[in-house]
């Protein structure tokens, strides 16, 4: 006969933890210690400011109710306060008095300017390179200005015979200082006045030279030499 087989020795399962595995896990508990430790602050900060809200909200509601309540109260207890009536002699006594007149302001005018007035006569332009202007028709009176080519002026009268045209007033600006001044026919490109109307001036001024005082000259005298004797020798005999 065979021998029965001895019963098999269940294994034994045995999960050794090495000395890396365990410092990982103390590591790792320690991380989500710290985690915990920094967060919890944080937790409890937001749940004081709920509650903080909370209770403000509560005080706020309260108050808002008590509030309430007394305004009800105060709107029943004036609406059950009787109104005294109001005197129509007092109303009368108003409408009674006299309206006293406001005066009213008279509206000013405003004065409207006054049209600048423009020159007057004929138009017409230098005809050459420089042109003097004079007090009077003719070359005798002194020069009050110059023009140009591109002058272009009005003209109101001329002198008897039409040689010389004057500028009329009320000219632009730029030609204030030649106004009422005399210009040569030809300079303008004219042969002859033809239209404007001629006028008498008076006569023309005439050139007096004035006597120029020459001093004479002042003489020097002359001095007279004084003689010198000249002594001659003579011969004994």
């Amino acid at each position: 006969m065979e021998e029965p087989a001895p019963p098999k020795k269940k294994k034994e399962t045995k999960f050794k933890l090495s000395t890396e595995v365990l410092v990982a896990i103390v590591g790792l508990m320690g991380v989500i210690v710290t985690a915990c430790i920094s967060i919890f602050p944080i937790v409890v900060a937001r749940w004081d400011a709920r509650a903080t809200q909370n209770a403000q909200f509560a005080i706020t509601q309260t108050v808002e109710a008590n509030l309430t309540k007394i305004a009800l109260s105060a709107t029943a207890t004036a609406s059950e306060t009787p109104v005294p009536p109001t005197h129509t002699a007092t109303a009368t006594a108003t409408a009674s008095k006299t309206p006293t007149n406001t005066p009213t302001k008279t509206k000013t005018r405003t004065p409207s300017p006054t049209p600048t007035k423009g020159p007057e006569g004929l138009r017409y332009c230098v005809n050459a390179y420089l042109v003097n202007v004079r007090e009077g028709p003719s070359t005798q009176y002194g020069a009050i200005g110059n023009l140009t080519g591109a002058d272009c002026l009005y003209f109101d009268a001329a002198n008897i015979g039409g040689t010389w045209l004057r500028i009329s007033p009320y000219q632009p600006d730029e030609y204030k200082d030649v106004e009422r001044g005399w210009i040569y026919i030809e300079l303008l490109g004219l042969s002859e006045n033809k239209r404007l109307p001629e006028i008498t001036l008076t006569p023309t001024p005439t050139f007096t030279p004035t006597e120029t005082y020459t001093p004479s000259p002042t003489l020097t005298p002359s001095l007279t030499p004084t003689p010198t004797l000249t002594l001659t020798p003579t011969a004994e005999g």
